[in-house]
Parts: C-alpha cells; structure tokens; sequence
C-alpha cells in the first residue's frame, strides 16, 4: 500500500507556464500519453522512480516535519513548496549550468509537487525546442516566471555558452522558429539529459553486476543482449529513448512455476546479484523473480506450513523459494523469522512429503527437501506433538464424524462434528453442534477459518495454551460482521480493499477533492464517504488479532442510495460490485461534456479505438475509469459483401459463460431390480435440463421395470447420502455415484414393506463397495432375511460360504465395533433390527467386492476434460455466426446473414472476470458448479487483444481477489480470498527466498490463511487479475 497522498492541482500563474504544462497532465486520464514515443511499463517505471527521487529530495528538505503536509499543500503557499536547494538536489546537473539559469528553471518548474514537476518534463519530451526556449528566453518579475516571444542576444550567448559555441549559430537574438530551425536535439542534448528521470546508460551500467561465483537471480539472455546494447551506446540520452528495453521476460525460462531443463548458461540465461535484480526491478519492472544458487542451480519451490499445537498442518502456509542443499539449522531460522515464532532453531523440527495425498516423513538434513514440508514446534514441556497423534491424518479434508471447533452464526466458538459432506463437489460440510437441535446444523466451507481443531477455540488456555484469534493480525486482515445475508456486502468490500492503487486513494482521503456534488446521477459524496470510512476501519493501526468491523452505517447510506439492496435479502455479488463502483464513479465524476460527441471520420480501428476512448473519457472521469474501465471492440463482416462494421464499448466486467465441453449429459447407474442381477446403465440426455424423473424413466425402459417403485440414490463414502425426490435437478447429481433399486411391491395390505440399507466393511471399520436396499417384508424371519440376502449378493458377487457376517448398527457406528450381530434363527427380524438402522455385511476379504468390474468402474471417478479460463475466454471472442433474422447488413442490406466477433481493444489496469454460473432458460434455473481452472500469476491477455502491443509484460495480469460463492439458486454464502502482499523478514539465509505475499480467506468475521494450491474452486465467481505494471494514470491518482 502506497503511503502517499493525492497530489493538487497547481494553478497556472501566468500564460507562460500555460504554454510549457501542455495538455498532457491536465487530465488525469491523459496522463503521459504525448510523452514521446515510450510504451506504456517505462511510463508507469519513471513515473515510480521520478516520485522516489523527489521524496528523498523533499526528505533533506523537511528537517523531520511531516512529508505529507509540505508536499501536498496547494502550490500558491510559499511555505509549501519544495525550496531550492532541495530542487538542486532533485536535478543536481543544473549546477553546471549556473546560478542564474538553475534559478530560472526552479520558477519555470514552480515545483510544489510532483505532479507538477512531471508535467513540465512531460511538455519538455512533446516539444524540446519550446521548453529550452523558454527557459532561456524567461524574465522573472516579482518572483513570476514570465514568457518571452524573442530570445535576446545576452539570452543566446548564455545558452551557447551551455552546449559549447557553434560556428554556424550566430549569437543574436532569434524567434522560436529560427531557434527551432538553427539548433538541432542532439545540440540541446546536454541541457535536456539534466531532467532526465531516469539513469544515464554509464549510471546504469555501472549499478549492474553479473554473478557467477554467488547467488543471485535468472535473466533472460535475450532481455540482457537487448540491455548490454542500449547501456554500451553512446549516443544523446534525448535521441535514443526508443532504444531503451522494454520491461524484463523471464517466463520463457520457465516451464511449470520451474526453470526448464537443459538450460545453458550464458546462452539461455545470465545470472545477476540480488541488488542488481532489484536495480532491474526498479528501472524496468517485469519478471518474474527466479532465484539461482550457484551451487544448487535454480531453487526449489517448497510449500511450507506451519503446525498446529497438536502437530498437524495449519492454514499458515508459505511459497519458498530454497536453494538445497541448505544446513538445517540455517534453514529452520530462515522459517522460524518468516513465521514470526520466537523459538530456537533446536526446538523445531521438519518433516516434509512428495504430495497432499501421502505421510509425513520426518526431515534428516542430508536429504532433499521435498515439495511439501511442516514446521513442527516443541509443546512448552519440550515434547513433539506428533508422536501423540492418534491418526496421521491432516485435519482437512475433513470427513464425517470428525471433532471440530466451529464458528456459528451467533459468532461463538462451540463444539461440533462433521454431520455430513456436500454431495455438490463445493468442499462444504454440515456441522452438528454438540449438545443443541439438528435445525442450528450449519454448513461451512472446509478451507473457512470457521472450522478449526477440536479444543482449539472452545478452551485453548487448557488444551492448547495459545490465544484466540479471529485473524491473523496483518494490517487491512479484517474481518467484516455478517449482520444479516450480507456476505455479498462484504466479499465486495473486501475484494475492493484488496485492490491497492484504489485503497490508497481513499485511505489517504484524496477524493475530498474529487467530490462532484452537482451530478444529478450522485449523492454529493455520501456514498464515497461511506466507503472511505469503512476502508479507514479496515486498515486502522488500532484494529488487533480480536478487531470486527461493522458495515452497517455504510450499509445504511448506500440502501437509501440504492433501495434495491434495503432490507437483509441476499442478493448477486457480481451485480453490488457493479453497482457499488457505479455510484462511487458518479460521486467522483467530472464530465467534461454533458452531450455524446460525433465520431470522426477514422481510417484504421486504431484511429477509431482512440476517437471511441476518447468519447468516453469527456463524459466519464473518475478513478473508476482510471482503474477498472475497458474497451471492447466489437466486429460484424457481412457473408455477402464481406462489410465489416466495428463498434468499440466501453466495459467494467468481462462476462464470459462457462465453456461446455459437451452438450450430452452421460450418467452412469448402479440398478439392483428384485428378480435380476444388478448391473451398470448408462442415461443419455440431451442437456443437464431436466430432473431425477427423467433419469428414473430411462432406467424403467432399459431394465423393463415399473418406473414408479424405483428410487433413486446419491451414494457418497460407499454409503447412501440421501434419496433424490422426482424433481431433483439434475445438474444437482450429474457428477454423483449414482444407485438405483427397485422397491418391493405387494398386493396384501396387511403386510408392509421395509428397505434397509446394506453396506459393505472390511476389518470392522473400512467401507467398501456399494451399497443396495434390501426390500422385505415386515414380518420376516431373520433365517429367510440370511437366505434372500444370500441370493441377492449370489447374483452379483461369487463368494464361498461363511465369507460374511451381518450386523445391524446406526449409520453413525459403521467405524465402529458396535451393532448387533443378527442370527440364522427362527426370530423375526424386528427382534434385532429397527429401522432406521442400517445391515453392515463384515466380509473377511475385500476381494470378493473389488474383482467385480462394474462396482469398481463406477467407484472410479470418470476422467474430466479440464476448463480452462483461457478456454472460456477463446469461446467468448471467437467468430460467431448470426443467425438473427432482424439483421441486415449496413452496405448490401443483405439478410442471409454474417459473423460477429469480439475481442479487448483496450486492457484496464483491474480486469473483473464474471464467470456466470447462474443459468437461466426456459425448461430450469441451475447454477453451474464445474471447475473452471485459472492462474494466479501471469494470465496472458495478448491472445484477445486487438490492439497492438509494446511489450510482452504489458498483457500479463495476477490474481489478487476471488469472489467466491457456494451452494445453489436458493441458498448460498458468498467468502473472498485476497491476495496480501508481504515483506520478506531481514537475517534470512541467502539460500532461502521468503515469498512477497500469501493469500487470506475472508469468511465474514473470520480471516485466516489458505494455501495458494486451495484458491482454485468451483466456487470462484467473480476474479480480479492486475496488471503487473500499471498505466501511469492510475500511479498519479496516488502519488
């Protein structure tokens, strides 16, 4: 988060200044884009680094007051603005130049803030003459810079004497058209390197080291030839701006977050120090970082997690980078700092293991670290905790029957276990809550903070010895109070605090300047005040590990703006944030024309995208615009005449509908019929649309059975999860094991038919198989039970006698030895069993359950063709036809129709990505739970662009929010997960590379942290990428 304020608008003292501060910093959604012919990333890199040199110059000035206060006053205050010897300090070559000139200068400038500064630079890049003219040719009078029209003969010798004399220059005084035409850039040259932002080429060169014998950091060679090239010229500064790189690409070294085998070095790449990497950094941006050790090669990425108290994993979880081998005891301080423990090295310990699905191992030094590792740490009575554990299993995924700590909705910590399992693949479990009713049960996202060990929350100071925390204490890593179905109001807020270009411009309250209070479409400012102050809650240096921030008087102000959201309804996350930025932007808006201009005639789709951005900016101008606005282009070519129309929109949201890969439904189904042996159907639909009475209907016609006495199952852990009622959407169960029996039928009323559930164990706790219904009579004998359910499993299953025994027990103790083992006797059935317990069959060999084909194909997931965000995004922009009839063709007028196409002419520096996974049509309402797979870093947006691009890093965004949203159409709970940018902790080992953020989960009132592996659901609705180097009008929003 930037710690600067908004910088003021400087008045204009005279015409002169007028003249030099051209129009390209008056607006600041213009900003730097006549600033000669440099791309977009060296903009934004010299504006950062500019900023940094007028801070350290204000700083000397300062003598310990405030920063902030000096350098943001209004520039007409004399005791606000930058002095002059901090100006000197600024451009220290203007002391060759002499006293008289420099003071001139320092008028001309008149640089109160550096904004100011910049434009005058900015004037200086579109018109060199001009600005050197004027500077020469200015008088000051009573401390006003004034502007000349003619340079006078004393003027022109003074500014000869600067570059050297020129014979054929004459001394004498001459216009700015004959100076214009008598004095050449490179001759101007010297003067105008002495405002160069940026280090000169031997500057640059010399703050560059290559590293060959230590460690350091990868560089591509192809970016490094390009750099060696530029700094090794030596021609004017002024003239080779263009010669300059770009920023720096390192992703074709990379191949799976790892540098690519068979790499040479000094061919493929270069290794640099770690403080010329960051030079790099600073003057070029891009990336990524990829850590080299000299000995090693490049570092390993290990998942590092930090334990419970009780040794099992925690959410605490970082990305490191560690160049093996590494001695032990180095490496375990460079974790306790990145963790913050105050513990010695001694009293920590590692074990580490390939992949999520095996044990932990423990860690010996002469080993190789693997890809995962747990920080163990000795309990206060020097003892490890894991050796205690009654089970190596991690504590998520958590499963049914386990013991829990969980957060309930009257916000208390009470004890609770896993009921059930979300049959939907949305990783939610349902908590029973020792000791209360079934109906307080609740459902909660396994990775939610509200789900914690049991004993760690309910009494820590006995069981645990550690306090209670409702986050993990970071600045801004806060939770927000659900006051009633607003989870949507809060995962925006959040999302939104996570964006850091737009927190800093409300933290530091600079859109009290911006406020338009005559906008017939705002509230005069009531709304972005509102949000300021929750924003300055959030971030507040008073809020602690125990900090709740309440929404509600924002919540309050915006409902009375926005009376669709009154009242505790739940409501679309992604249609609040739409609304929420609309009516921030309408608050800060300032049109400069109230009525829609005429586009002008254009000759490319260049020309025209600029006329359209441009349209756009004079009705629309606020930081809404600056950050989060796009361009799209839309293009229709005629079949016929091949017309081709384009249109340009302006966009907040890329929309994009979840790609299909197939348009059949396929479900596959376990039948047991009474009379035949069970077997393995496949239903065929044309769509998900429907529900389970269609899929019940196919199955009567395949196995010639009554559709209405059979029942539908979802089977889930070999057991049955619940029967699906007629109307079950199928969208529902689609991806579910899926059993279905067939229901006794008799014509006797005086008997009753009973269905019991029969499930199959192993070793007396393993469940096995899949379950069947047997369907008897009431009054059955348990000697007739044996023999019928004897020749129900002869018909799928071969096995010999006495392989079996039957139990009948509660569902809740199949783990357990308890039950009732049900005899071959003569006694009815009801004796030993009572509905609605469950038969559990004890066989003494798995074998006889895992050799049958058919109970094995359906137990085994069907292979899934992955989507992709890329693939979501390649069918939104792909060539459609039109199959409107109402179309016609603007040249032709033809109506056999074209194609249409769409693609982003113009990338915001936030892309919002909508995924719509609520699908409306005529036959249903569904949401869509598919997995859609995105990246966290480095998304390329080069492929759907149609304009053309500088540079490869200006198209790569990260991820930095996800709106996540779980459960269905009429029920639902809306979490975020952030990114929080962090810095590496000092006295780590140089072989150990502390990650720059982690991510945190925002349920509510509960922040806690998750794995970056975690953030990739199919809960994700709404993402925030951001440009790795951001445009420079949305950095002088905040500078």
């Amino acid at each position: 988060m930037s710690n600067n304020e908004r910088l003021s608008e400087s008045p204009v003292e005279d015409e002169a200044r007028r003249s030099i501060a051209s129009a390209v910093f008056l607006s600041n959604t213009s900003v730097l884009e006549e600033w000669a012919a440099e791309s977009t990333e060296l903009k934004c890199i010299a504006v950062r680094y500019f900023h940094a040199r007028f801070v350290r110059a204000l700083d000397a000035t300062s003598s310990g007051s405030p920063r902030r206060r000096q350098w943001f006053a209004k520039s007409n205050s004399q005791k606000t603005r930058l002095d002059y010897s901090a100006y000197l300090r600024l451009f220290p070559g203007l002391q060759r130049v002499g006293h008289a000139q420099a003071q001139a200068s320092w008028k001309m400038f008149q640089p109160a803030d550096v904004r100011t500064c910049l434009r005058v630079i900015s004037s200086m890049y579109a018109n060199p003459h001009e600005f050197i003219f004027a500077w020469f040719s200015a008088t000051s009078s009573f401390g006003l810079f004034k502007k000349k029209d003619v340079m006078s003969k004393k003027e022109c010798k003074t500014l000869l004497d600067n570059i050297g004399p020129q014979a054929d220059i004459p001394c004498d005084s001459m216009t700015l058209h004959e100076f214009t035409k008598l004095l050449s850039l490179g001759l101007l040259s010297p003067l105008l390197s002495i405002f160069d932002i940026l280090p000169s080429r031997d500057e640059e060169k010399a703050m560059i080291q290559l590293s060959d014998t230590t460690d350091g950091f990868v560089v591509s060679t192809a970016w490094w030839n390009q750099w060696l090239s530029y700094v090794s010229s030596h021609e004017g500064t002024f003239n080779c701006v263009a010669a300059r790189p770009s920023s720096i690409y390192n992703l074709d070294l990379l191949e799976h977050d790892q540098l690519k085998p068979h790499l040479q070095a000094n061919q493929d790449y270069v290794v640099v120090t770690a403080a010329s990497w960051a030079t790099l950094l600073t003057l070029y941006g891009g990336g990524p970082a990829i850590p080299f050790h000299a000995k090693s090669g490049a570092a390993d990425v290990v998942n590092v997690f930090l334990a419970e108290r009780d040794g099992r994993p925690s959410p605490q979880h970082r990305l490191v980078n560690i160049c093996q081998p590494i001695p032990a005891n180095a490496l375990l301080s460079s974790l306790a700092l990145m963790f913050e423990l105050d513990m010695a090295p001694t009293r920590l310990r590692l074990w580490h293991r390939k992949s999520p699905e095996e044990d932990w191992t423990l860690w010996n030094e002469p080993e190789r670290l693997l890809e995962y590792a747990l920080v163990e740490m000795q309990t206060s009575s020097y003892e490890w905790p894991r050796p205690q554990l009654k089970s190596p299993r991690d504590f998520r995924p958590l499963k049914i029957g386990d013991a829990v700590d969980a957060y309930d909705c009257e916000r208390v910590w009470r004890c609770g276990i896993v009921q059930r399992v979300s049959t939907l693949e949305t990783n939610r479990v349902c908590i029973h809550f020792t000791g209360f009713s079934s109906i307080y049960d609740e459902w909660i996202h396994q990775d939610s903070g509200k789900l914690q060990p049991r004993y760690s929350r309910t009494n820590p100071s006995k069981y645990w010895n550690t306090p209670t925390r409702l986050n993990p204490g970071f600045a801004g890593a806060v939770g927000l109070l659900n006051l009633g179905n607003t989870c949507f109001l809060n995962c925006a807020l959040q999302c939104l605090s996570a964006t850091s270009i737009w927190r800093s411009y409300f933290l530091q309250k600079l859109y009290t300047k911006d406020i338009c209070r005559n906008n017939k479409f705002g509230t005069k400012g009531k709304i972005v005040h509102a949000f300021g102050g929750i924003m300055a809650q959030l971030w507040a240096n008073r809020n602690t590990c125990m900090t709740i921030v309440s929404p509600n008087d924002f919540r309050k102000v915006f409902s009375k703006c926005k009376p669709q959201f009154d009242g505790f309804d739940q409501h679309d996350g992604h249609e609040y944030i739409a609304s929420l930025l609309d009516a921030i932007h309408e608050d800060l808006n300032h049109p400069q024309t109230q009525t829609t201009p005429k586009l002008q005639s254009a000759q490319n789709d260049i020309q025209l995208g600029h006329e359209a951005w441009a349209r756009h900016l004079l009705q629309n101008q606020s930081v809404v615009v600056d950050v989060f606005h796009g361009l799209l282009r839309s293009q229709t070519t005629c079949n016929q005449c091949a017309h081709r129309r384009v249109q340009f929109e302006p966009s907040l949201f890329l929309s994009l509908p979840i790609a299909q890969l197939s348009a059949q439904c396929v479900l596959r189904v376990w039948v047991h019929p009474l009379e035949a042996p069970p077997r393995l159907c496949e239903v065929v639909l044309k769509s998900s649309e429907g529900n389970a009475k269609m899929v019940l209907d196919s199955l009567a016609e395949q196995m010639q059975l009554h559709v209405d006495r059979l029942r539908l199952i979802h089977v889930q852990s070999h057991r049955f999860a619940r029967l699906l009622p007629v109307d079950t959407l199928i969208c529902d169960f689609e991806k579910a094991i899926l059993c279905c029996f067939e229901r006794k039928y008799t014509n006797q009323g005086t008997l009753s038919i009973v269905d019991i559930q029969v499930i199959h164990r192993i070793n007396g706790n393993q469940l096995i198989g899949l379950p069947f219904v047997l369907s008897v009579d009431s009054e059955i004998l348990c000697k007739e039970m044996h023999s019928y359910l004897d020749a129900q499993l002869q018909k799928f299953l071969d096995f010999p006698p006495s392989s079996y025994s039957v139990r009948g027990m509660q569902l809740s103790e199949v783990g357990s030895s308890k039950g009732v083992i049900i005899p071959s006797s003569d006694d009815a059935l009801l004796t030993y069993y009572m509905p609605p317990q469950i038969l559990v069959l004890d066989w003494t060999s798995d074998e006889f359950i895992r050799r049958h084909d058919d109970i094995q194909s359906i137990l085994t997931p069907a292979p899934r063709t992955t989507i992709t965000l890329d693939l979501c995004l390649s069918n939104f922009m792909k060539k459609e036809e039109i199959t409107d009839d109402c179309w016609k063709c603007d040249s032709c007028q033809a109506t056999n129709g074209g194609t249409r196409q769409m693609d982003i002419w113009r990338a915001p520096d936030v892309v919002m990505i909508h995924l719509k996974r609520f699908h409306y049509s005529m036959v249903q309402h569904n949401k869509m739970q598919e997995l859609v797979q995105f990246p966290l870093e480095g998304l390329d947006l080069k492929p759907y662009i149609g304009a053309p691009m500088e540079d490869p890093n200006s198209c790569l965004y990260d991820l930095y929010a996800v709106v996540n949203h779980t459960g269905g159409l009429s029920e639902g709970h809306y979490t975020a997960y952030c990114r929080y940018d962090i810095n590496p902790p000092k006295g780590l080992h140089p072989q150990v590379v502390a990650p720059s953020h982690l991510w945190l989960n925002f349920d509510d009132e509960i922040v806690s942290e998750i794995p970056p592996a975690n953030v990739v659901t199919n809960a994700a609705y709404v993402l925030f990428y951001r440009r790795r180097v951001l445009s420079g009008n949305s950095i002088l929003r905040t500078i």
